[in-house]
C-alpha cells in the first residue's frame, strides 16, 4: 500500500514544514513558526467577525477610564491605560487560543500537523503570536478610550523600566493564554468555559489594579501568575520604585512564564497521546 504524503502546498500552508537539517535547538523551527504566524494573521484579517471579542472590552475601558479620571491621579490613569491594552490582548488570546486546537480538529487539519516533523506546539505557538498581535491592536483602541475619558493625564517615573516591563508583559500574556489551547481539548471545554477564565484574568492578573490591593488570600492566587508580576513591575516603573524591585518582579514573571510554557508543552504531549494512541479527542 502506498504511503500517504501530504501535499507540499497543504503542509506549507499549515506552517508545519520539517525543520532544516543541521540547525539545532529551537532555531530549527523559526521557519515553520514564521509561516504559521503569517498564515493565521492573514486568516484573522480575512473575516471581520473575528474582531467581535474586542467589543466586550470597550465598555469596560469607557467606564474604568471615566472612574480613573475622577481621581485626578495621573499615575493611576497611566496604569489603567496600559492595563486595558493588555486586558484586551488577554481577552482575545484566551478566547481565540482556547478554541484554536479544537478548530484544527473540527477542520480536519490536525491530521496534517501530526504527520509533520514539526511539533504541534510550535505551529500553535505561531498562531498564538498572531492572535496576541491582533489583540494588541484592539488593546490600543481600548487604551485610547481610557485616555479620551480621563483627559490624557499620564506620568511615568522610569521610562526605560516601563518599556522593559512592557516587553516582559507581552511575553507573559502569550505564555499564560497559550496553555488554554491544549487544556480546552483535554477538559472538553464548552462555551462558558472561557468566560470564567477571562473574568479571572480581570480579577487576578493585575491589568486593572495591582495585585497588592487584593486581600491576602486572593494574592496567593494572583502572584503565581506571570502577568501579575509583570504588572507589578509596570506599577513600579510608573511610581518610581527602586529598579531592583522592578527587576525582581520581571525576573519572577519570566520564570513563571517559563513554567507556564513547560506546562503547556506537557499538555500538548497529552493531546498528541490521546489522538495517536487512544483516538479520543475530548473528555476525561
Amino acid at each position: 500500500m502506498a504511503q500517504f504524503v501530504p501535499a507540499p502546498a497543504a503542509v506549507d500552508g499549515a506552517g508545519i514544514l520539517p525543520p532544516p537539517a543541521g540547525d539545532p535547538g529551537l532555531l530549527a523551527y523559526r521557519y515553520p513558526l514564521r509561516v504559521a504566524f503569517v498564515r493565521h494573521l492573514k486568516q484573522m484579517f480575512s473575516d471581520l467577525n473575528n474582531f467581535g471579542v474586542f467589543l466586550t472590552v470597550f465598555p469596560q475601558a469607557i467606564v474604568i477610564g471615566y472612574i480613573a479620571s475622577r481621581s485626578n491621579d495621573a499615575a493611576l490613569v497611566t496604569y489603567i491605560t496600559i492595563g486595558m491594552c493588555l486586558l484586551a490582548a488577554w481577552t482575545a488570546g484566551v478566547f481565540y487560543m482556547g478554541w484554536s486546537l479544537s478548530d484544527e480538529i473540527f477542520a480536519g487539519t490536525l491530521d496534517f500537523m501530526l504527520t509533520a516533523r514539526t511539533p504541534l506546539m510550535v505551529v500553535l505557538f505561531g498562531k498564538a503570536l498572531a492572535l496576541e498581535l491582533i489583540g494588541l491592536a484592539g488593546g490600543l483602541v481600548a487604551s485610547g478610550m481610557v485616555l479620551a475619558f480621563s483627559g490624557f493625564h499620564l506620568t511615568v517615573a522610569n521610562v526605560p523600566a516601563l518599556l522593559l516591563a512592557g516587553v516582559v508583559s507581552l511575553f507573559a500574556l502569550v505564555a499564560a493564554s497559550f496553555a488554554f489551547a491544549p487544556l480546552s481539548v483535554l477538559a472538553g471545554a464548552r462555551g462558558g468555559f472561557f468566560s470564567a477564565i477571562m473574568t479571572g484574568g480581570v480579577v487576578f492578573s493585575g491589568f486593572v489594579y495591582p495585585a497588592t490591593v487584593l486581600p491576602g488570600w486572593m494574592q496567593v492566587i494572583a502572584w503565581p501568575l506571570p502577568t501579575a508580576r509583570a504588572m507589578a513591575a509596570i506599577h513600579g516603573a510608573i511610581d518610581g520604585a527602586p529598579f531592583l524591585n522592578i527587576a525582581l518582579d520581571l525576573l519572577f514573571s519570566l520564570l513563571l512564564s517559563g513554567v507556564f510554557l513547560w506546562f503547556t508543552a506537557w499538555l500538548f504531549q497529552k493531546v498528541e497521546y490521546r489522538v495517536r494512541v487512544t483516538g479520543a479527542l475530548r473528555g476525561g
